[in-house]
This record gives C-alpha cells, structure tokens and sequence, in this order.
C-alpha cells in the first residue's frame, strides 16, 4: 500500500513492483520496529527509543519519496521534518525540559553509554537537574561525572546502572535524591561533596559492590535506607554536620566494621544499623538523643 500525500491526494497510488521485496515494506519495517518497542525493558530504554526514533525516520523517506509531483514531494519532505522531529527537545543522546527559570532539566539520556560527562550546558541555557529516571537502567553507562551547575540530582536518575563504576561529582549538587543510585552494583568508592546537605530515601541502597563512602561537611540528612543492603562497605565517614541518619540507612551492611557516629547527630532511626555482622566497635557521640528500636540489632560481634 502506498502513502498518499499533499497534491497527489486525489491521485491513484502507484501499482506495487512485480517483486516487492518485503524487509522494505512498511508493514515489515512498522512490525520490526513496534516489536523492539515491545521488547525492550522501558518505553525509555536506548532500544525502544532507537526502534521508535528508526520507524519515525522511514516513515519520514517514504513520505518525502512518494510524492509523483514537486509540489507533492515538497509536502512529503514538510511531513518528513515533522516526522523526525521529536517531541521533546533532543541532541546529544540526551532528552531535557526548559524550566521556568529559563534552566534545564535532563530527562532522558538514549546515547552509547561508557564514560558520559554531562554537559553543563545546553543551547546555552544551564543544565540544574537530572530529572527522575533521566539514565534509568542505562546499562552501557559504565562512568559519570555530574558537573558544579547541577543542584539536583534526582529521584531514581541512576537506578539500576549496574555496570556504573564511578560518579564524579562536583561541588554544586545540594540533593541526592530517593533511589538516585540505587542498585548501581558495579559502584565501587564515593564521595559526596560538601555542597550536599541532604541524601534522600534509599540513594545508594543496594550498590552491593560500594567499599568505601567519604560524606563531606555539609551532609545534614540522610534519609531511611540510604546504604541499605551495600554488602561489600567496609568504612564510612560521617561528618559531624550530619544531625539526622534514617532508618535502616546502614541495614545489613554485613561488611562495615566499625562505626563512629558524632555529636551532631540527635536521631538514630529504626534498624539503622541492623545486622551489620561484622561490626565490631561503634562510638555513639553525646548529642544523639533519640536511638529508636533496634538500631544495632543483630550485630552479634558488636562489642
């Protein structure tokens, strides 16, 4: 079946070549396309969006070559761009949003992955933010560096990076949000500048390959779960700005094997530190008030 366009609307399509060779048929290509899609983990994953980004573009040339006239082609090619045209603004493997501060937030990422520096620039506006999901289950990345104009980092942007290595990030960034690097196994060492005050809800929760975590001065919060399950911590550092460690921020930590909590801090939450088998010495500074429930429990060589 042919497209039928601008001034040929009222024209017969063309009759199909005696030997049509399928893998060019619109049906083929729509099919093939619409099953990556399908398979793919995520409608953003880099499959589904190449598999969608793919048919728009062979959508596009069969439009712009259908026309039987100039002035029909001329309206294929005016489809075409509009066909191609995503709808989100888009370069560089990355998708982002204008905020009303004239800012930007990345929303998406579809590159080839590896070692990704993220602009701090785009169309000379401000990148500020890493939106929520913007590099969800990116596979391919396997190193990161967020640069000083990023505030934000957002909810779940790294989650599931399982081949991720490295995060570099440099002074600027105030929030980690919720599950920012959650399951990133891949994590070996961290440091959190000292431009961060808060780390959210369940951050790195789950990075079972993470050893070492420097938290800089400035780090007021951090959230429920934050180091949740990291099997293989073996050392920590926590600042004496730090007034607030959640619940269940270091559970089963089973590799962290010693623990010096300062005065600043006044609240140590539920099972904060349960089952961290292998710990063996915790200082408690004077200033925390409130030890909620089973904050060391399970740690049978705590002496």
């Amino acid at each position: 079946m042919s497209l039928i366009s601008g001034a040929n609307c009222l024209r017969a399509p063309r009759p199909p070549s005696p030997n049509p060779d399928p893998s060019f048929s619109l049906r083929g290509i729509a099919a093939r396309s619409v099953f990556f899609v399908m398979s793919a983990k995520d409608l953003f994953s880099p499959v589904a969006q190449g598999a969608v980004l793919y048919l728009r573009s062979i959508l596009a040339i069969l439009m712009a070559m259908n026309g039987h006239s100039s002035m029909g082609k001329a309206w294929g090619w005016l489809v075409a761009v509009l066909l191609v045209s995503p709808a989100t603004s888009f370069a560089d493997g990355y998708t982002w949003i204008t905020n009303a501060d004239d800012t930007i937030t990345i929303t998406g990422y579809a590159g080839l992955g590896g070692e990704v520096d993220i602009p701090s620039e785009i169309e000379n506006k401000v990148v500020t933010s890493i939106g929520t999901n913007a590099f969800y289950w990116r596979e391919s990345l396997t190193g990161v560096t967020i640069p000083g104009s990023i505030t934000n980092i957002g909810n779940s942007a790294f989650l599931l990076c399982s081949n991720l290595t490295y995060v570099a990030i440099d002074s600027g960034a105030t929030r980690i949000g919720g599950w920012a690097f959650a399951s990133c196994t891949g994590l070996e060492s961290l440091e959190i500048p000292d431009s961060v005050t808060l780390i959210d809800d369940g951050a790195f929760s789950a990075c079972t390959g993470l050893e070492s975590v420097k938290i800089s001065a400035g780090v007021i919060h951090i959230g429920d779960g934050v180091f949740n399950r990291c099997a293989g911590l073996t050392g920590v550092s926590i600042p004496d700005s730090v007034a607030h460690i959640g619940s269940m921020a270091f559970y089963e930590c089973t590799g962290l094997t010693g623990v010096s909590i300062p005065e600043s801090v006044t609240y140590l939450g539920n099972y904060a530190f349960y089952r961290c088998t292998s710990l063996e010495s915790a200082t408690i500074g004077a200033g925390v008030s409130n030890i909620e429930n089973s904050a060391f429990e399970s740690c049978i060589n705590l002496t």
